[in-house]
Protein backbone atom coordinates (compact mmCIF):
# COMPACT_ATOMS: atom_id res chain seq x y z
CA UNK A 1 0.00 0.00 0.00
CA UNK A 2 1.37 3.09 -0.94
CA UNK A 3 2.07 5.97 1.78
CA UNK A 4 2.25 8.99 -0.42
CA UNK A 5 -0.37 9.54 -2.92
CA UNK A 6 2.24 10.82 -5.64
CA UNK A 7 1.88 8.37 -7.80
CA UNK A 8 0.94 10.82 -10.65
CA UNK A 9 3.68 13.50 -9.96
CA UNK A 10 4.88 15.30 -11.75
CA UNK A 11 1.87 15.57 -14.11
CA UNK A 12 -0.72 17.26 -10.95
CA UNK A 13 -0.95 20.96 -10.30
CA UNK A 14 2.19 23.09 -9.06
CA UNK A 15 0.35 24.40 -5.89
CA UNK A 16 -1.20 21.78 -4.28
CA UNK A 17 0.09 18.60 -6.12
CA UNK A 18 -3.48 17.33 -6.97
CA UNK A 19 -3.25 15.15 -9.97
CA UNK A 20 -3.77 17.05 -13.34
CA UNK A 21 -7.74 16.63 -14.36
CA UNK A 22 -8.30 17.22 -18.08
CA UNK A 23 -9.72 21.08 -19.42
CA UNK A 24 -9.11 22.49 -15.33
CA UNK A 25 -5.15 23.15 -15.67
CA UNK A 26 -3.79 26.07 -16.81
CA UNK A 27 0.12 25.95 -18.35
CA UNK A 28 2.67 27.86 -16.25
CA UNK A 29 3.58 29.57 -19.47
CA UNK A 30 0.66 31.84 -19.78
CA UNK A 31 0.95 35.31 -19.35
CA UNK A 32 -1.38 37.10 -16.58
CA UNK A 33 -1.80 40.90 -16.59
CA UNK A 34 -2.19 40.50 -12.71
CA UNK A 35 1.40 40.03 -12.94
CA UNK A 36 4.29 42.19 -12.82
CA UNK A 37 5.13 43.01 -16.09
CA UNK A 38 2.32 40.51 -17.34
CA UNK A 39 4.59 37.60 -16.59
CA UNK A 40 3.61 34.46 -17.07
CA UNK A 41 2.68 31.87 -13.53
CA UNK A 42 5.88 30.39 -13.37
CA UNK A 43 8.08 33.92 -13.58
CA UNK A 44 5.77 35.02 -10.92
CA UNK A 45 6.78 31.98 -8.86
CA UNK A 46 10.24 32.44 -9.33
CA UNK A 47 10.28 35.82 -7.78
CA UNK A 48 8.09 34.68 -4.52
CA UNK A 49 10.11 31.46 -4.33
CA UNK A 50 13.53 30.61 -6.07
CA UNK A 51 14.43 29.79 -9.99
CA UNK A 52 14.47 26.54 -10.73
CA UNK A 53 18.00 24.66 -12.69
CA UNK A 54 17.40 24.42 -16.45
CA UNK A 55 18.14 20.38 -16.34
CA UNK A 56 15.48 20.08 -13.49
CA UNK A 57 12.45 21.87 -14.71
CA UNK A 58 11.23 18.65 -16.72
CA UNK A 59 10.84 17.56 -13.54
CA UNK A 60 8.42 20.11 -11.65
CA UNK A 61 5.05 20.30 -12.58
CA UNK A 62 4.13 22.63 -15.83
CA UNK A 63 0.57 23.84 -14.79
CA UNK A 64 -1.88 24.77 -12.36
CA UNK A 65 -5.13 23.89 -11.19
CA UNK A 66 -8.25 26.49 -11.08
CA UNK A 67 -8.62 26.70 -7.78
CA UNK A 68 -4.73 27.74 -7.42
CA UNK A 69 -4.56 29.78 -9.89
CA UNK A 70 -6.99 32.26 -8.17
CA UNK A 71 -5.54 32.04 -4.94
CA UNK A 72 -2.60 32.42 -7.06
CA UNK A 73 -3.92 35.29 -8.48
CA UNK A 74 -5.43 37.13 -5.59
CA UNK A 75 -2.32 36.80 -3.71
CA UNK A 76 -0.33 38.42 -6.79
CA UNK A 77 -2.79 41.35 -6.07
CA UNK A 78 -2.28 41.87 -2.40
CA UNK A 79 1.46 41.65 -3.01
CA UNK A 80 1.40 44.31 -5.57
CA UNK A 81 -0.98 46.85 -3.04
CA UNK A 82 1.04 46.09 -0.54
CA UNK A 83 4.44 47.48 -2.35
CA UNK A 84 2.63 49.97 -4.01
CA UNK A 85 1.28 51.17 -0.68
CA UNK A 86 4.95 51.08 0.92
CA UNK A 87 5.93 53.09 -1.81
CA UNK A 88 3.75 55.64 -1.35
CA UNK A 89 4.44 56.22 2.62
CA UNK A 90 8.08 56.33 1.26
CA UNK A 91 6.81 59.03 -1.37
CA UNK A 92 4.90 60.90 1.93
CA UNK A 93 8.30 60.34 4.27
CA UNK A 94 10.34 61.70 1.76
CA UNK A 95 7.90 65.10 1.25
CA UNK A 96 7.84 65.56 5.04
CA UNK A 97 11.61 66.66 4.10
CA UNK A 98 10.69 68.60 0.93
CA UNK A 99 11.76 66.14 -0.86
CA UNK A 100 9.10 66.14 -4.11
CA UNK A 101 10.67 64.04 -6.73
CA UNK A 102 9.43 60.49 -5.34
CA UNK A 103 5.70 61.30 -5.30
CA UNK A 104 5.85 62.97 -8.43
CA UNK A 105 7.71 59.68 -10.11
CA UNK A 106 4.83 57.60 -8.67
CA UNK A 107 2.75 59.92 -10.34
CA UNK A 108 4.63 59.80 -13.26
CA UNK A 109 5.18 56.44 -14.49
CA UNK A 110 2.71 54.44 -12.40
CA UNK A 111 -0.34 57.07 -13.22
CA UNK A 112 -2.71 53.84 -13.47
CA UNK A 113 -1.74 51.59 -10.64
CA UNK A 114 -1.46 54.64 -7.90
CA UNK A 115 -4.80 56.32 -8.83
CA UNK A 116 -6.30 52.21 -8.57
CA UNK A 117 -4.52 52.10 -5.16
CA UNK A 118 -6.00 55.72 -4.14
CA UNK A 119 -9.35 54.93 -5.00
CA UNK A 120 -9.54 51.41 -3.61
CA UNK A 121 -8.21 52.73 -0.28
CA UNK A 122 -10.65 55.71 -0.21
CA UNK A 123 -8.04 58.27 0.28
CA UNK A 124 -8.76 60.38 -2.08
CA UNK A 125 -12.25 62.84 -2.95
CA UNK A 126 -11.45 63.69 -6.40
CA UNK A 127 -11.43 61.22 -9.44
CA UNK A 128 -8.55 62.39 -11.12
CA UNK A 129 -6.21 63.05 -8.41
CA UNK A 130 -2.85 64.34 -9.11
CA UNK A 131 0.86 65.06 -7.57
CA UNK A 132 0.40 68.20 -7.29
CA UNK A 133 -2.97 68.49 -5.21
CA UNK A 134 -0.94 65.64 -2.80
CA UNK A 135 2.11 68.30 -2.37
CA UNK A 136 0.03 71.22 -2.21
CA UNK A 137 -2.73 69.82 0.61
CA UNK A 138 0.58 68.13 2.57
CA UNK A 139 1.62 70.83 4.86
CA UNK A 140 -2.38 70.48 6.49
CA UNK A 141 -1.46 66.54 7.37
CA UNK A 142 -0.57 65.27 10.97
CA UNK A 143 2.65 63.83 9.06
CA UNK A 144 4.06 67.49 8.44
CA UNK A 145 4.26 68.47 12.04
CA UNK A 146 6.18 65.26 13.07
CA UNK A 147 10.18 65.67 13.43
CA UNK A 148 12.24 64.88 10.83
CA UNK A 149 14.41 62.68 13.29
CA UNK A 150 12.86 60.87 16.88
CA UNK A 151 14.91 62.05 19.76
CA UNK A 152 15.94 59.68 22.30
CA UNK A 153 14.22 56.30 20.94
CA UNK A 154 16.11 53.45 20.71
CA UNK A 155 14.52 49.38 19.33
CA UNK A 156 14.25 48.14 22.35
CA UNK A 157 12.10 50.87 24.00
CA UNK A 158 8.49 51.88 23.42
CA UNK A 159 7.36 55.42 22.75
CA UNK A 160 4.91 57.16 21.88
CA UNK A 161 4.56 60.51 19.86
CA UNK A 162 2.08 62.76 20.47
CA UNK A 163 0.96 66.02 17.88
CA UNK A 164 -1.12 68.95 18.90
CA UNK A 165 -2.54 70.71 15.78
CA UNK A 166 -3.36 74.01 15.93
CA UNK A 167 -7.16 74.42 14.92
CA UNK A 168 -6.32 77.31 12.54
CA UNK A 169 -5.57 76.31 8.99
CA UNK A 170 -1.60 76.21 8.11
CA UNK A 171 -0.95 77.95 4.75
CA UNK A 172 -0.67 75.64 1.73
CA UNK A 173 3.15 76.89 0.98
CA UNK A 174 3.88 76.60 4.65
CA UNK A 175 6.06 73.57 4.68
CA UNK A 176 8.08 74.41 1.87
CA UNK A 177 8.47 78.10 2.74
CA UNK A 178 9.53 77.92 6.28
CA UNK A 179 13.31 75.86 6.98
CA UNK A 180 12.36 73.30 9.28
CA UNK A 181 10.82 75.32 12.45
CA UNK A 182 9.93 72.58 14.25
CA UNK A 183 13.34 71.05 14.18
CA UNK A 184 15.03 74.40 16.17
CA UNK A 185 12.30 73.72 18.59
CA UNK A 186 13.37 70.06 18.86
CA UNK A 187 16.79 69.47 18.26
CA UNK A 188 16.84 65.85 16.97
CA UNK A 189 19.79 63.95 18.21
CA UNK A 190 22.00 62.10 15.32
CA UNK A 191 24.05 59.43 16.79
CA UNK A 192 27.81 59.48 14.22
CA UNK A 193 29.34 56.34 14.10
CA UNK A 194 33.21 56.69 13.16
CA UNK A 195 33.00 53.67 10.95
CA UNK A 196 30.39 54.37 8.80
CA UNK A 197 31.85 58.14 8.53
CA UNK A 198 35.49 56.12 7.70
CA UNK A 199 33.71 53.93 4.64
CA UNK A 200 31.69 57.31 3.33
CA UNK A 201 34.84 59.10 2.74
CA UNK A 202 32.98 62.20 4.35
CA UNK A 203 31.53 63.84 7.63
CA UNK A 204 28.12 63.72 8.29
CA UNK A 205 27.17 66.90 10.58
CA UNK A 206 25.08 66.94 13.55
CA UNK A 207 21.96 69.46 13.37
CA UNK A 208 22.56 73.12 14.83
CA UNK A 209 20.73 76.36 13.91
CA UNK A 210 23.16 77.29 11.39
CA UNK A 211 21.90 77.70 7.82
CA UNK A 212 24.40 77.50 5.02
CA UNK A 213 25.35 75.65 1.88
CA UNK A 214 26.46 72.06 2.35
CA UNK A 215 28.35 70.48 -0.79
CA UNK A 216 28.66 66.86 -1.17
CA UNK A 217 32.13 65.73 -1.68
CA UNK A 218 31.53 62.92 -4.44
CA UNK A 219 28.56 64.97 -6.90
CA UNK A 220 27.25 68.46 -7.77
CA UNK A 221 24.77 67.78 -4.66
CA UNK A 222 23.73 70.79 -2.62
CA UNK A 223 21.85 71.61 0.28
CA UNK A 224 21.25 73.79 2.94
CA UNK A 225 19.63 71.43 5.55
CA UNK A 226 21.90 68.99 7.51
CA UNK A 227 19.41 66.17 7.83
CA UNK A 228 19.08 65.87 3.96
CA UNK A 229 23.05 65.82 3.96
CA UNK A 230 23.41 63.40 5.98
CA UNK A 231 20.93 61.36 4.40
CA UNK A 232 22.72 61.85 0.91
CA UNK A 233 25.67 60.87 2.27
CA UNK A 234 24.32 57.25 4.00
CA UNK A 235 22.57 56.81 0.36
CA UNK A 236 26.29 57.25 -1.29
CA UNK A 237 27.90 54.72 1.39
CA UNK A 238 24.70 52.45 0.62
CA UNK A 239 25.48 52.76 -3.07
CA UNK A 240 29.25 52.29 -2.32
CA UNK A 241 29.07 49.07 -0.51
CA UNK A 242 26.29 47.43 -2.68
CA UNK A 243 27.38 43.85 -4.35
CA UNK A 244 25.54 41.93 -6.83
CA UNK A 245 25.93 37.99 -6.35
CA UNK A 246 25.85 35.27 -9.21
CA UNK A 247 22.66 32.60 -8.27
CA UNK A 248 24.14 29.93 -10.20
CA UNK A 249 24.52 26.84 -8.49
CA UNK A 250 27.99 26.51 -6.56
CA UNK A 251 28.97 29.98 -7.52
CA UNK A 252 29.78 32.33 -4.90
CA UNK A 253 31.06 35.13 -6.85
CA UNK A 254 30.05 39.19 -6.06
CA UNK A 255 30.71 41.97 -8.13
CA UNK A 256 30.15 45.61 -7.79
CA UNK A 257 28.07 46.48 -10.31
CA UNK A 258 25.03 44.19 -12.84
CA UNK A 259 27.64 44.92 -15.80
CA UNK A 260 29.92 43.22 -13.95
CA UNK A 261 27.63 40.54 -12.56
CA UNK A 262 26.41 39.95 -16.09
CA UNK A 263 29.86 39.85 -18.23
CA UNK A 264 30.60 37.03 -15.24
CA UNK A 265 27.08 34.89 -16.02
CA UNK A 266 28.18 35.03 -20.07
CA UNK A 267 31.24 34.22 -19.02
CA UNK A 268 31.31 31.02 -16.74
CA UNK A 269 28.79 29.97 -19.46
CA UNK A 270 25.38 30.69 -16.70
CA UNK A 271 23.05 32.57 -19.09
CA UNK A 272 19.53 30.29 -18.78
CA UNK A 273 18.18 32.53 -21.71
CA UNK A 274 19.11 32.65 -24.83
CA UNK A 275 16.92 35.32 -27.65
CA UNK A 276 15.70 32.60 -30.53
CA UNK A 277 15.79 34.93 -33.40
CA UNK A 278 19.54 36.41 -32.56
CA UNK A 279 20.96 34.43 -30.12
CA UNK A 280 21.77 36.59 -27.64
CA UNK A 281 22.13 35.94 -24.06
CA UNK A 282 21.21 36.48 -20.71
CA UNK A 283 21.14 35.47 -17.19
CA UNK A 284 17.34 36.54 -16.67
CA UNK A 285 13.74 36.60 -18.25
CA UNK A 286 13.48 39.89 -17.57
CA UNK A 287 16.34 40.82 -19.56
CA UNK A 288 15.69 38.81 -22.39
CA UNK A 289 12.17 40.15 -22.20
CA UNK A 290 14.02 44.36 -22.09
CA UNK A 291 16.21 42.89 -24.92
CA UNK A 292 13.49 41.18 -26.81
CA UNK A 293 11.87 44.69 -26.65
CA UNK A 294 14.67 47.00 -27.58
CA UNK A 295 15.94 44.94 -30.29
CA UNK A 296 13.37 42.74 -32.08
CA UNK A 297 9.82 45.01 -30.95
CA UNK A 298 7.73 46.56 -32.84
CA UNK A 299 6.70 49.88 -30.83
CA UNK A 300 7.58 52.90 -32.28
CA UNK A 301 8.08 56.01 -29.57
CA UNK A 302 8.63 59.03 -31.32
CA UNK A 303 10.73 62.42 -29.82
CA UNK A 304 8.94 65.06 -30.10
CA UNK A 305 11.23 67.44 -30.48
CA UNK A 306 13.62 65.97 -32.57
CA UNK A 307 11.24 62.69 -34.23
CA UNK A 308 13.66 60.73 -33.38
CA UNK A 309 12.29 56.75 -33.32
CA UNK A 310 12.74 54.65 -29.52
CA UNK A 311 11.50 51.37 -28.73
CA UNK A 312 11.59 51.49 -25.10
CA UNK A 313 10.34 54.65 -23.53
CA UNK A 314 13.09 54.43 -20.50
CA UNK A 315 15.18 55.68 -24.23
CA UNK A 316 12.93 58.15 -24.63
CA UNK A 317 13.31 59.83 -21.42
CA UNK A 318 16.75 59.40 -21.42
CA UNK A 319 17.34 60.79 -24.81
CA UNK A 320 15.22 63.63 -24.12
CA UNK A 321 16.89 64.65 -20.38
CA UNK A 322 20.49 63.61 -22.42
CA UNK A 323 20.20 65.90 -25.66
CA UNK A 324 16.93 68.43 -24.85
CA UNK A 325 16.89 69.70 -21.62
CA UNK A 326 18.96 72.54 -20.49
CA UNK A 327 18.72 71.93 -17.11
CA UNK A 328 20.60 69.04 -16.76
CA UNK A 329 24.40 70.18 -16.22
CA UNK A 330 27.69 68.07 -14.98
CA UNK A 331 30.57 70.98 -14.22
CA UNK A 332 34.04 70.49 -14.04
CA UNK A 333 35.15 72.09 -10.16
CA UNK A 334 38.69 72.42 -11.75
CA UNK A 335 38.05 74.74 -14.89
CA UNK A 336 33.94 75.47 -14.81
CA UNK A 337 33.47 73.53 -18.30
CA UNK A 338 29.99 72.26 -18.68
CA UNK A 339 28.82 69.06 -19.90
CA UNK A 340 25.79 67.18 -20.74
CA UNK A 341 26.95 63.96 -19.55
CA UNK A 342 28.66 61.90 -16.59
CA UNK A 343 30.89 60.11 -19.11
CA UNK A 344 31.87 63.35 -20.85
CA UNK A 345 32.37 64.98 -17.54
CA UNK A 346 35.04 62.36 -16.75
CA UNK A 347 36.60 62.06 -20.00
CA UNK A 348 37.48 65.70 -19.60
CA UNK A 349 38.75 65.82 -15.85
CA UNK A 350 41.17 63.34 -17.10
CA UNK A 351 42.75 65.99 -18.91
CA UNK A 352 43.62 67.76 -15.60
CA UNK A 353 45.08 64.49 -14.36
CA UNK A 354 48.81 63.26 -14.95
CA UNK A 355 47.31 59.18 -13.97
CA UNK A 356 47.70 56.81 -17.29
CA UNK A 357 45.69 53.64 -16.52
CA UNK A 358 45.05 52.79 -19.89
CA UNK A 359 48.16 51.29 -21.14
CA UNK A 360 47.89 49.48 -25.13
CA UNK A 361 48.64 46.04 -24.79
CA UNK A 362 50.40 46.22 -28.21
CA UNK A 363 52.84 49.15 -27.80
CA UNK A 364 54.02 51.43 -25.35
CA UNK A 365 51.50 53.94 -25.18
CA UNK A 366 49.37 55.09 -22.35
CA UNK A 367 46.09 56.75 -22.31
CA UNK A 368 43.94 58.75 -19.65
CA UNK A 369 40.87 57.75 -20.96
CA UNK A 370 39.61 54.44 -22.15
CA UNK A 371 37.53 56.37 -25.47
CA UNK A 372 40.95 57.15 -26.41
CA UNK A 373 42.56 54.01 -26.09
CA UNK A 374 40.01 52.31 -28.26
CA UNK A 375 40.64 54.89 -30.81
CA UNK A 376 44.04 53.98 -30.64
CA UNK A 377 43.83 50.78 -31.52
CA UNK A 378 41.21 50.96 -34.32
CA UNK A 379 43.54 53.42 -35.87
CA UNK A 380 47.07 51.68 -35.78
CA UNK A 381 46.65 48.19 -35.01
CA UNK A 382 43.44 47.17 -37.02
CA UNK A 383 43.05 47.58 -40.46
CA UNK A 384 41.04 49.93 -42.37
CA UNK A 385 37.54 48.96 -42.74
CA UNK A 386 35.92 52.44 -44.30
CA UNK A 387 36.42 51.58 -48.21
CA UNK A 388 35.14 54.51 -50.95
CA UNK A 389 33.07 53.26 -53.37
CA UNK A 390 34.35 55.68 -55.69
CA UNK A 391 37.92 54.79 -56.09
CA UNK A 392 38.18 51.79 -53.32
CA UNK A 393 40.92 53.74 -50.77
CA UNK A 394 40.07 52.36 -47.48
CA UNK A 395 39.88 54.43 -44.00
CA UNK A 396 39.76 53.63 -40.16
CA UNK A 397 37.27 56.44 -39.60
CA UNK A 398 33.93 57.31 -41.09
CA UNK A 399 34.28 61.77 -40.91
CA UNK A 400 37.53 60.74 -42.69
CA UNK A 401 36.00 58.73 -45.18
CA UNK A 402 33.21 61.92 -46.00
CA UNK A 403 36.43 64.12 -45.55
CA UNK A 404 37.63 62.14 -48.60
CA UNK A 405 35.00 62.20 -50.73
CA UNK A 406 33.90 65.89 -50.70
CA UNK A 407 37.66 66.82 -51.06
CA UNK A 408 38.69 64.38 -53.58
CA UNK A 409 35.83 63.55 -55.51
CA UNK A 410 33.69 66.90 -54.53
CA UNK A 411 30.59 64.78 -53.66
CA UNK A 412 28.27 66.72 -50.86
CA UNK A 413 28.02 63.81 -48.21
CA UNK A 414 27.16 66.64 -45.34
CA UNK A 415 23.88 68.91 -45.06
CA UNK A 416 25.00 71.51 -42.32
CA UNK A 417 22.11 73.82 -40.53
CA UNK A 418 22.83 77.39 -41.33
CA UNK A 419 21.55 78.01 -37.64
CA UNK A 420 22.83 75.69 -35.42
CA UNK A 421 25.73 74.08 -37.62
CA UNK A 422 24.38 70.67 -36.87
CA UNK A 423 25.27 68.43 -39.58
CA UNK A 424 23.21 65.22 -41.37
CA UNK A 425 23.52 62.81 -44.36
CA UNK A 426 20.79 64.01 -46.53
CA UNK A 427 18.50 66.98 -47.49
CA UNK A 428 15.66 65.42 -45.73
CA UNK A 429 16.44 65.11 -42.30
CA UNK A 430 18.19 68.67 -42.75
CA UNK A 431 14.52 69.92 -43.86
CA UNK A 432 13.13 68.44 -40.51
CA UNK A 433 15.70 69.75 -38.69
CA UNK A 434 14.97 73.10 -39.90
CA UNK A 435 11.68 73.03 -38.93
CA UNK A 436 11.72 72.71 -35.66
CA UNK A 437 13.74 75.97 -35.98
CA UNK A 438 10.92 77.74 -37.54
CA UNK A 439 8.11 76.18 -34.88
CA UNK A 440 10.19 76.04 -31.68
CA UNK A 441 8.16 73.65 -28.70
CA UNK A 442 6.97 75.72 -25.90
CA UNK A 443 9.65 76.92 -23.58
CA UNK A 444 12.19 76.12 -26.74
CA UNK A 445 14.75 78.16 -27.85
CA UNK A 446 14.26 78.66 -31.50
CA UNK A 447 18.09 79.09 -32.70
CA UNK A 448 19.64 76.96 -30.13
CA UNK A 449 16.81 73.90 -29.67
CA UNK A 450 17.38 73.34 -25.84
CA UNK A 451 14.36 72.75 -24.00
CA UNK A 452 14.21 74.73 -20.62
CA UNK A 453 11.34 74.37 -17.27
CA UNK A 454 10.83 78.10 -17.17
CA UNK A 455 10.57 81.04 -19.14
CA UNK A 456 13.16 82.82 -16.64
CA UNK A 457 15.86 79.60 -18.07
CA UNK A 458 14.82 80.21 -21.09
CA UNK A 459 15.13 84.15 -21.28
CA UNK A 460 18.99 83.96 -19.44
CA UNK A 461 20.65 81.51 -21.21
CA UNK A 462 23.44 81.71 -23.25
CA UNK A 463 22.24 81.44 -26.88
CA UNK A 464 24.05 81.13 -30.00
CA UNK A 465 26.11 83.82 -31.95
CA UNK A 466 28.59 83.67 -34.82
CA UNK A 467 32.01 84.61 -35.95
CA UNK A 468 33.83 84.17 -38.98
CA UNK A 469 36.25 81.72 -37.65
CA UNK A 470 37.39 79.39 -34.96
CA UNK A 471 40.98 80.94 -34.27
CA UNK A 472 42.37 81.99 -31.13
CA UNK A 473 45.63 81.98 -29.61
CA UNK A 474 46.98 81.67 -32.67
CA UNK A 475 45.65 78.04 -33.49
CA UNK A 476 42.47 77.17 -35.75
CA UNK A 477 40.34 75.03 -33.37
CA UNK A 478 38.06 73.59 -36.00
CA UNK A 479 34.79 73.08 -34.10
CA UNK A 480 32.21 74.93 -31.94
CA UNK A 481 32.57 72.90 -28.91
CA UNK A 482 36.35 72.58 -29.12
CA UNK A 483 36.61 76.83 -29.84
CA UNK A 484 33.83 77.30 -26.46
CA UNK A 485 35.50 74.93 -23.93
CA UNK A 486 39.05 77.01 -24.96
CA UNK A 487 37.25 80.09 -24.23
CA UNK A 488 36.13 79.04 -20.77
CA UNK A 489 39.25 77.04 -19.67
CA UNK A 490 41.83 79.84 -21.23
CA UNK A 491 39.83 83.40 -20.69
CA UNK A 492 37.22 82.37 -18.20
CA UNK A 493 34.41 83.36 -20.59
CA UNK A 494 31.25 81.18 -21.05
CA UNK A 495 30.58 81.52 -25.11
CA UNK A 496 28.10 79.55 -27.51
CA UNK A 497 29.88 80.54 -30.70
CA UNK A 498 29.16 79.44 -34.19
CA UNK A 499 30.69 79.67 -37.70
CA UNK A 500 28.00 79.69 -40.51
CA UNK A 501 28.99 77.35 -42.62
CA UNK A 502 29.19 78.66 -46.67
CA UNK A 503 27.00 77.13 -48.98
CA UNK A 504 29.38 77.17 -51.62
CA UNK A 505 31.82 75.02 -50.01
CA UNK A 506 32.42 70.91 -49.15
CA UNK A 507 33.24 70.74 -45.30
CA UNK A 508 36.03 67.84 -46.79
CA UNK A 509 37.40 71.24 -49.13
CA UNK A 510 37.57 73.41 -45.80
CA UNK A 511 39.16 70.91 -43.52
CA UNK A 512 42.08 70.20 -45.44
CA UNK A 513 43.08 73.90 -45.49
CA UNK A 514 42.72 74.49 -42.10
CA UNK A 515 46.12 74.84 -39.64
CA UNK A 516 45.79 72.02 -36.98
CA UNK A 517 45.67 72.29 -33.66
CA UNK A 518 47.06 70.46 -30.36
CA UNK A 519 44.34 67.65 -30.56
CA UNK A 520 43.38 66.07 -27.22
CA UNK A 521 44.65 62.76 -27.91
CA UNK A 522 48.24 63.90 -27.64
CA UNK A 523 47.50 65.94 -24.64
CA UNK A 524 45.99 62.89 -23.05
CA UNK A 525 48.62 59.99 -24.12
CA UNK A 526 52.55 59.26 -23.60
CA UNK A 527 54.55 57.42 -25.20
Amino acid sequence: MLVFKLESYPFVCRMCLKPEQSLKMTPLDTEDEGFEGCATFEEFLTTITFEVAEERRHLFPRSICSQCKDSLQNFARFRAKTHNVHLFMNALAELRDLNTAPIKNLFQTQPDTIRSMITELDLCSKADCQAEDLIEEFPQFQIAQLPATLKDTSFNEEFEVKIEVEPEKLESDALFTEQCPLEELVEPKIEIVDEINQEAGCELLEPTGETFDLECPKCPYTTTRKTHYNSHQRTHLKRESRNYPCHAPGCTEKYPSRVALQKHMVEAKHTACVCEICGYQSSSNGQLKDHLVRFHGNDRLKCEYCQKIFKVKQDLQEHVKAVHLGEIVFKCETCGTEYRSKTALRNHQARHSDVYNFPCQQCDKKFKVKILLHKHIQSVHKEATQECEHCFQMFHFKFKLLDHIENVHKIRMRFFCDVCVASFYSQDDLATHKARHDSPKNLECGRCLIVFHAQEQLSHHVCITYRDDYVCCGKDLRHHVQYNRHMIIEHGVKMNVRVKPNPDLLLGHIRTKRVRNETFEKRASIT
